[in-house]
C-alpha cells in the first residue's frame, strides 16, 4: 500500500512517504535527498500492508505525534492491536474513522506523561496484540515485542551502528549481523549510551 522513512539528525525529523511498493514509493529525488544533511541519530522505515485502518495516506509509517511539550514521537508498527475502541476511549480525543491502529496508538502515545521510559512503558500495558514497534523518540531508539511475542523483531549489528528488522533476510541484504532476537515483552532502548533492556 505504501512506504515512508523517518531520519532523525540535528536539525530534526525528516519524513518520505509514497504509495505503492517501496520501488514506486521513492522517486529517484528522494532518494538523494535521504543522504543530505547530518548523520542521523536514527532511521526508521515501513512498508505498509495494512490490517487495520483505510489505505489512505495518513495511514502510512512511520507515523508522528506530538507530545503536550511538543517532542515529536515516531513509530512504526508490525501487527495488529486489539480492543481498539478502548484504546480510543483512553485517547479521549476525536479520532478520523478511517484511522489505522497504528495511529491510535500513536496518539496514545502522545498523550502518556513522564519520561520517555515511563511513557513508552505504561503505554504498552494499557494495550493488547501481536505487535513489534520502533519508536524514535529525541536522539534514542526503542524496540518492543508484544509479550505474546507473536510478531518477529531483531536485533542485529552494522557497522558502528545497530539495525533492527521484521527479517533476518534483511541483515544479508545489508551486510549486517545478528545480535538476537527481542524477547517477548522486551523493550530495548538504544541510544547514545549503548543499548538499555
Amino acid at each position: 500500500q505504501g512506504a515512508g522513512l523517518t531520519i532523525k539528525d540535528d536539525n530534526g525529523l525528516r519524513t518520505y512517504y509514497g504509495t505503492g511498493e517501496p520501488e514506486q514509493a521513492f522517486s529517484p529525488n528522494a532518494v538523494k535527498n535521504l543522504n543530505k544533511g547530518d548523520t542521523p541519530s536514527w532511521i526508521i522505515g515501513q512498508t505498509r500492508y495494512g490490517t487495520n485502518g483505510s489505505w489512505e495516506r495518513n495511514n502510512l509509517q512511520p507515523m508522528t505525534s506530538y507530545s503536550s511539550n511538543n517532542e515529536p514521537i515516531t513509530v512504526a508498527h508490525n501487527g495488529q492491536f486489539t480492543a481498539i475502541e478502548k484504546m480510543k476511549k483512553l485517547v479521549n480525543e476525536p479520532i478520523p474513522d478511517d484511522a489505522s491502529d497504528t495511529y491510535v496508538f500513536s496518539r496514545l502515545l502522545a498523550k502518556a506523561q513522564g519520561s520517555s521510559d515511563e511513557r513508552i512503558t505504561s503505554t504498552l500495558e494499557k494495550v493488547s496484540g501481536a505487535y513489534s514497534l520502533v519508536i524514535g523518540v529525541g536522539d534514542s531508539l526503542y524496540l518492543a515485542r508484544d509479550p505474546q511475542g507473536i510478531r518477529p523483531l531483531v536485533l542485529g549489528k552494522i557497522g558502528d551502528g545497530f539495525i533492527a528488522v521484521s527479517e533476518t533476510i534483511a541483515l544479508d541484504k545489508v551486510g549486517a549481523s545478528l545480535i538476537r532476537q527481542i524477547k517477548r515483552g522486551e523493550i530495548v532502548r538504544i541510544g547514545k549510551e549503548g543499548v538499555k533492556i
